[in-house]
């Protein structure tokens, strides 16, 4: 595991996070999956770096709505060093399914440069909910500035996933976007069913919408309580020019969760990478109306790592 002290190779201008609750009045969007985040430049420098999350915020930014937090340097002794990163989601027991859905109203960080291939991995702790309610945990890169380099007549849309939904308990999204705009999507996705090992996936030719089908066992995933109650999982993804590997770590063995090889689908150009919690106006295996959460939703974040191929 690359478990590095921090090495930057470009200045990067120091700026501390928001942690009051400021709200910055988001661009609204049609789509709960379109990310509405980061201010997206050409800027990109290769950096190593590792992130522990003590009370220095200088490699991110961050944005969130009236009532939620973002904490750097909070505690939690189930953590590997008793600190981590908190995003917390404000719940409010008035509003409904259909009220301030989609990453516009989320609690983010981002990194304040664009990262490329290399390895990502991070050890988190999901954000909770009633089963009747839907909040997303999103673990991401993003990056979408109006640009059609590909000229398939949609915006590019740099984007891999993985994802948690706490009102489907048990389920594990893993997607990459390569366009995305009003007109339409190019995407592609597979669920874990982390449980059963169960999996439903993209077909080919089917990545301009969301429908899945099945697609087999994975047999080395049986977590018949994930995710488990206090704990963090060590995840992460391989960014390949031409695939993309999602993983997972399990007393000390690294599992392979997908080896997406459809190089169609690979994006290519530089991103933001990206943490966030916000609410789903539905359960997306379903369909079905998840509301808004009752109570306040963490996202905490033990550590995050960076390791460029180049």
């Amino acid at each position: 595991m690359y478990r590095l002290h921090i090495i930057l190779f470009a200045i990067i201008s120091l700026s501390g996070c928001k942690t009051d609750g400021g709200f910055d009045e988001p661009t609204t969007t049609d789509k709960d999956d379109v990310v509405d985040g980061p201010i997206t430049t050409d800027k990109h420098e290769t950096i190593v770096r590792t992130d522990n999350f003590g009370t220095d915020s200088s490699l991110w930014d961050s944005r969130m709505q009236k009532g939620a937090s973002i904490i750097f340097g909070d505690t939690d002794s189930h953590a590997e060093d008793g600190h981590i990163l908190s995003l917390v989601f404000p719940g409010n027991p008035s509003l409904g399914s259909t009220d301030r859905t989609s990453p516009a109203f989320a609690t983010e960080v981002w990194t304040q440069q664009t990262l490329h291939y290399g390895r990502y991995e991070m050890n988190v702790q999901f954000a909770q909910c009633a089963n009747d309610e839907e909040v997303v945990s999103g673990i991401f890169t993003y990056y979408h500035n109006g640009e059609d380099l590909n000229q398939n007549g949609l915006e590019d849309n740099s984007e891999i996933d993985i994802e948690y939904l706490c009102g489907e308990p048990n389920l594990l999204w893993l997607t990459t976007w390569t366009d995305d705009d009003n007109s339409g999507f190019r995407k592609k996705t597979r669920s874990i069913n982390m449980s059963t090992g169960e999996m439903y996936q993209t077909p080919d030719g089917g990545e301009d919408n969301y429908d899945t089908e099945y697609a087999g066992n994975l047999t080395s995933i049986r977590l018949a309580d994930f995710p488990a109650a206090q704990t963090y999982y060590h995840l992460g993804f391989e960014w390949y020019e031409d695939h993309v590997r999602w993983f997972m770590v399990m007393d000390d063995q690294e599992i392979t969760l997908w080896d997406m090889t459809d190089q169609t689908m690979v994006p290519q150009h530089a991103a933001n990478f990206m943490l966030n919690v916000w609410h789903a106006a539905t359960h997306w295996s379903t369909g079905e109306a998840g509301n808004y959460p009752d109570n306040n939703s963490t996202l905490k974040v033990d550590w995050f790592n960076y390791q460029p191929f180049d």
